[in-house]
């Protein structure tokens, strides 16, 4: 039997320092009909360099000026003659037989899109000494209402639901990817949330694969994730959750959509109070449009008590001349 091929897309950005290990990472597949296409995405450091040094005959290297990770992984996606795309980060992993396992079982499964366990790593960690925890993802085939209904609906429809699928985890038919349409390239945060959001719905199902783990590096940072994030990354994130609400709004009833978009927003709210005053004033906005009444700031038991007493403003205002953040 002809193995039908798979194209592995990658944005590379400044990643010298993982990109070897990434590409080995695919060169080391059991799978053997692969195509590797790598979108250096304007690095200012050595990763074109490293990239092309290591890449080998399936392996196609492209330079374009600085867009994006969404613009490369679109420039991929225009270059890519993959029956299946897999989309993987230049810092990312995944193990040897990933690919192999989720192929088998899409092969016999029209138009549904695969994902696998998750492993969460730092620099320097020993990996195959790792293993994924179970979650209700775990062993998950069948209906993609019910999928979507779990994943985005978390604890507001059951226990232990909920969570997040890291890019690489999906394995996807090319033409389910076709329908669902290009990634948004206006987004720079939760551009994966949006797009996988969109592939959900243009697909016929999902299938967990038992065999496979793809690897998600978390960097070492003693910084808060939102001390990070800049006015534009604020920014894509409530455009994101925008475009979310309204891709759902058919698939989910108008109540439990309020609910889910109401916490969303409520994050948002409070994440850029008072750093950018603008966004947090939009995203408050919406989590009244859907229906919450009051925001709950959550930053340690002594800050929730005080928030409930004085108002979260206040607190809050005070965490970020403290911490700045």
């Amino acid at each position: 039997m002809t193995l039908p091929l798979i194209s592995v897309i990658i944005p590379l950005y400044n990643s010298e320092k993982h990109i070897a290990e990434t590409l080995n990472s695919i060169y080391n597949q059991t799978y053997t009909n692969i195509e590797v296409i790598v979108i250096d995405d304007g690095s200012t450091d050595n990763s074109y360099e490293v990239a092309n040094k290591l890449k080998k005959e399936n392996t196609i290297i492209v330079r374009q000026n600085n867009k994006g990770a969404s613009a490369a992984r679109n420039a991929g996606s225009k270059i890519a003659k993959g029956k299946y795309i897999q989309f993987l980060d230049a810092d990312d992993l995944i193990s040897d037989d990933k690919i192999a396992s989720q192929a088998l079982i899409l092969e016999e499964r029209l138009e549904f899109i695969s994902i696998c366990s998750t492993v969460y790593f730092k620099d320097g960690e020993e990996i195959n000494l790792k293993y994924p925890e179970k979650t209700w993802m775990s062993n998950f085939t069948g209906s993609k209402h019910e999928f979507i209904r779990n994943l985005y609906g978390g604890d507001l429809v059951g226990a232990n639901l909920g969570g997040m699928v890291a890019v690489h985890s999906w394995l996807s038919p090319k033409i389910v990817l076709d329908k669902a349409g290009q990634w948004n390239e206006a987004l720079s945060m939760d551009d994966d949330g949006e797009y996988f959001c969109r592939v959900l719905l243009a697909s016929e199902g999902i299938c967990f694969s038992v065999n496979g783990i793809n690897y998600y590096r978390k960097h070492n940072s003693n910084t808060n994730l939102s001390a990070q994030l800049t006015l534009k990354g604020f920014t894509s994130m409530f455009n994101a959750s925008l475009l979310k609400y309204s891709h759902l709004k058919d698939e989910l009833s108008k109540d439990l959509l309020d609910k889910i978009f109401s916490i969303e927003f409520q994050q948002i709210t409070v994440a850029t109070y008072p750093r950018f005053n603008g966004i947090s004033a939009q995203a408050l906005k919406k989590t009244k449009e859907f229906g919450l009444k009051k925001i709950a700031y959550s930053a340690g038991p002594i800050s929730t008590i005080l928030s409930k007493i004085f108002g979260w403003k206040l607190i809050k205002y005070i965490n970020y001349l403290r911490f700045g953040h």
